[in-house]
Formats: structure tokens, C-alpha cells, sequence
């Protein structure tokens, strides 16, 4: 799983956890402010990821909805396509409430 935020110095970071049968664990943090929107870092990274925790331990990946992830999805997805690929639930229904709130309707 990855999940982005923005620290209070304005960074944004990525942290990566894994879950398994033991629960779920902090894996590492990498500061991406530099990467901008770009869906070939971002596949790189998370590609990166399942490398370092071995191809045949990683079954699916979850991540946001953003269109950066949607991009690695589609990247990634052409080199690993046994891989499931999940967004977050929590993400996507956030973003429906803020359309809706945003709605003239």
C-alpha cells in the first residue's frame, strides 16, 4: 500500500506499508516533492517497491485515485501484469463528496 501526504514543511512524501497475514507494517518514506505529477517517477518508484519486497510476495498494490497513480497504473501494468492494482476506497469516495459538494446542482 502507498499512501501520499504533505508534511507541514510543504514536502510531500510517500510512505510505503505492507500487509500480510502478521498485519500491517511500515515499510519506508521517500520525499517525492521533487517528482511533480508524473506517473513514470511514480512507476518507477512503486516498481522500485516490489522489487525490494520480492515480486512473488506482492499480490496487489492500493493506492489513491490521482491521476500521477493512474498513469503508473497503466506503466507499470505493462511490466508486472499479474499484479492487481487497487484504488483506495476512502480516496474514491473523498473525492465524490467533494464533487458533489462542488456541484451547482
Amino acid at each position: 500500500m502507498s499512501d501520499g501526504w504533505t508534511d507541514r514543511k510543504g514536502r510531500t512524501l510517500i510512505n510505503f506499508l505492507a500487509n500480510c497475514s502478521a498485519g500491517t507494517m511500515f515499510v519506508k518514506n521517500v520525499d517525492v516533492s521533487d517528482y511533480g505529477k508524473s506517473g513514470d517517477k511514480l512507476a518507477g518508484l512503486l516498481d522500485t517497491f516490489v522489487e525490494e519486497m520480492g515480486e512473488q510476495n506482492v499480490v496487489q498494490l492500493i493506492t489513491n485515485n490521482g491521476s500521477d497513480y493512474i498513469a503508473a497504473d497503466k506503466i507499470l501494468n505493462s511490466k508486472r501484469p499479474n499484479m492487481f492494482w487497487t484504488s483506495c476506497v476512502a480516496h474514491c469516495i473523498d473525492l465524490m463528496l467533494e464533487d458533489r459538494k462542488n456541484s451547482k446542482c
